[in-house]
């Protein structure tokens, strides 16, 4: 077993596997079409409560999540202004409500190491870690 910190590790759980288990849904090829480099996974959180909730259970396809890709843009956008913090951000979505308003929705994107330590992105709501 491998020695972490001086104490044996007995499971580990990667982003891989959270990725395979539903808990993150892997957005990174559309995020790709919009110039964001690195790979981006979404909460399921975030997936169930502000994506699928507007674009409902359409097939995964960019044409189709509009609410994904003004998710995914405003990331973007809010990228290429970023804060005093480096690894975390704040952004707003503009997203209609099932009643056809438009509201913001916040959301909070971290870059961190992934699996292999690369760099990568998890878009979640404001209060998750």
């Amino acid at each position: 077993m491998n020695k972490l910190f001086g104490t044996t590790q007995i499971h580990a759980y990667s982003r891989a596997d959270k990725i395979q288990d539903g808990g993150l849904i892997d957005v990174s090829e559309p995020a790709r079409q919009l110039g964001i480099v690195y790979p981006v996974g979404i909460t399921s959180a975030v997936w169930t409560g502000v994506i699928q909730d507007i674009d409902g259970d359409k097939p995964f396809d960019i044409r189709t999540h509009g609410a994904l890709w003004r998710c995914l843009s405003m990331l973007a956008s809010a990228a290429k202004n970023p804060t005093t913090n480096d690894r975390e951000l704040l952004f707003f979505v503009p997203l209609a409500n099932k009643q056809g308003n438009m509201e913001n929705v916040q959301l909070k994107a971290i870059i961190g190491p992934g699996d292999n330590l690369e760099a990568v992105i998890t878009i979640m709501e404001p209060e998750e870690d």
